[in-house]
């Protein structure tokens, strides 16, 4: 085994010696590669021409934060006693267990920072409980909403996204073996309406394949999808690292190129030059100092006219 140089771990990664000891060694032990680092770790391999199986090798696992890659190099030089690993299935504190059928984890998808108190009177105005709900934070803008009912949690879930100063608020259920560490909250469900569609073709099977280049597909308005309605309309889980889908081009029966338009209903803020929603345009780091308004490739014509929610 290599050994791993004292400098820090990017400056580690840039020289060329350590990458195909130090960077194999720590995918391959861990299963960590860190996303924001991938890019460096190939154009290394592909400089240093390694063989393409190992190239593989590195790349196939999931991307998670730096903490993750820094504790995958970290891990190189453990002490035999730091090495030797603790079995907790027979300690895991049951209550905690229990009352994670009651919790979701969430996160703000911003970059800009807030005050967690102020995110709670805005969800109690927004979500009406009879019972409230309790919310504690767990670091690097994570927090868990803990509720009084399955009722309550599942209802919240479902009617979502919900929104703290106009930025999308990412929720998931908890669960006990969750780390905050390399927990990534990146999936949003979104309600999307999809026109123009040719009107042979809004059916069940190409509303879901259309349906499934947009996002994992939850769930069908199958109301919207019968008749001459503007659109149809679905649940879709979508990817917030990228960028909104505004549409997508498709091939009729006749073999005729279409294009098609998506909308998304109770989406607020979002980037009208990059079209992600963690910021706006005066906040992109893409942007170009000087551009008109009308050379932006997004607009508030992607948001859908939002419908009111279900009072349970």
């Amino acid at each position: 085994m290599s050994t791993v140089p004292d400098a820090p771990v990017e400056q580690a990664a840039a020289m060329h010696e350590y990458v195909p000891s130090l960077w194999y060694e720590a995918a391959s032990s861990s299963g960590i590669i860190s996303g924001s680092m991938r890019q460096m770790l190939e154009r290394q391999l592909r400089d240093m021409q390694l063989n393409s199986s190992i190239v593989h090798v590195l790349l196939v696992e999931e991307t998670i934060m730096e903490e993750g890659l820094v504790q995958a190099c970290v891990q190189l030089r453990l002490t035999d006693e730091e090495q030797n690993a603790l079995n907790l299935e027979d300690v895991v504190d049951v209550v905690i267990e229990e009352k994670t059928e009651l919790c979701m984890v969430g996160r703000l998808l911003t970059r800009k920072p807030y005050n967690l108190n102020n995110m709670k009177n805005a969800l109690i105005s927004a979500w009406r409980l009879a019972r409230g709900f309790n919310i504690r934070d767990v670091g690097d803008n994570l927090f868990i909403c803990e509720f009084f009912s399955k009722a309550d949690r599942g209802r919240i879930l479902r009617e979502g996204p919900w929104h703290f100063d106009k930025q999308i608020i990412l929720f998931e259920e908890l669960n006990g073996n969750m780390q905050p560490n390399n927990l990534m909250l990146d999936r949003c469900p979104v309600w999307v309406r999809i026109y123009d569609l040719p009107l042979n073709c809004r059916g069940t099977a190409a509303v879901g394949k259309i349906g499934a280049k947009i996002g994992r597909i939850i769930e069908r308005d199958d109301e919207e999808g019968k008749g001459w309605n503007m659109y149809c309309r679905i649940r879709v889980l979508i990817d917030t690292t990228k960028p909104l889908m505004r549409g997508t081009k498709v091939i009729n029966l006749l073999g005729e190129h279409c294009w098609i338009s998506f909308k998304y209903e109770r989406i607020q803020n979002f980037c009208y030059w990059c079209g992600l929603l963690d910021h706006m345009e005066v906040e992109c780091e893409d942007k170009p100092e000087t551009t008109e308004v009308s050379e932006w490739p997004y607009g508030p014509g992607l948001r859908a006219t939002p419908r009111k929610r279900k009072m349970m």
